[in-house]
């Protein structure tokens, strides 16, 4: 008696009896368990479909998750990271407040810079400076006398002894814009000498032996003229010890 149990494999070339058949959801035709797969049957489906879709085989969509952040296009991300300070939903590039600019770090924010200007405060009246006294006063001059013996222009064309120089720092006129000068000058001059010195040194028009004309004078802190017969050292005596500052001008 003949069983009618299993079918024969669809390959012509095989056509072996299996009592569990496969079915291809390809071609929907009946294979042995060596020729299931759609390759070894040459299954007609793939010549048609993508192999993700042969033989019932469907590609699963791809999930996405839109950022929160406007300017981001990243739509890649498969993961969703909520924030948990501001709610809103962003890709792992953008997943930290500081990377989205969260509302929360504002928040945040203003009580340390409450808290940075009342230090601030705090240690400026700390490192308040104090008022110099006489002895502050008197090393702070003598520093400013050692720089300006640095910068010195001599005015003589031959040596002064030391026991005779002087400095003094000079403002040329408002006409060679106001530029200050550290200058070396000798106590035996006289105020006019030093005058018509430093316009030959800075090449500065001296009309001083025209008449009519204005002449180049040369002015205390207080705009004073000084006398042109004057001695240097008799104003070094005075009102005008070393690195005193006075100003040439057109009168």
């Amino acid at each position: 008696m003949k069983m009618d149990i299993g079918s024969h494999c669809s390959v012509s070339s095989c056509r072996k009896l299996d009592f569990l058949p496969f079915v291809c959801d390809g071609c929907k035709k009946i294979f042995c368990s060596d020729h299931r797969s759609s390759e070894t049957h040459n299954c007609i489906s793939i010549s048609t479909s993508s192999p993700a879709e042969v033989c019932g085989i469907s590609k699963a969509p791809k999930l996405t998750v839109s950022c929160s952040l406007p300017h981001c296009h990243h739509t890649d991300s498969i993961v969703e990271v909520v924030c948990k300070d501001c709610g809103n939903v962003y890709c792992l590039n953008h997943r930290n407040p500081v990377e989205h600019n969260c509302s929360s770090l504002l928040i945040k924010s203003k009580p340390q810079s409450i808290h940075h200007s009342s230090s601030s405060s705090t240690s400026s009246s700390l490192f308040q400076r104090k008022p110099q006294g006489p002895a502050s006063v008197t090393l702070s001059a003598k520093v400013a006398l050692m720089k300006l013996k640095q910068k010195a222009m001599p005015l003589a064309s031959t040596g002064i002894p030391d026991s005779e120089k002087v400095f003094y720092e000079i403002t040329l006129p408002k006409e060679y814009g106001k530029k200050n000068y550290p200058v070396l000058l000798s106590k035996e001059w006289s105020v006019g000498k030093v005058v018509d010195s430093i316009s030959v040194k800075f090449k500065l028009q001296n009309n001083n032996d025209k008449v009519g004309a204005k002449k180049l004078v040369l002015l205390n802190s207080a705009s004073d003229q000084l006398s042109m017969s004057a001695k240097i050292g008799d104003l070094v005596e005075t009102n005008y010890p070393n690195g005193s500052s006075l100003q040439l001008e057109y009168l």
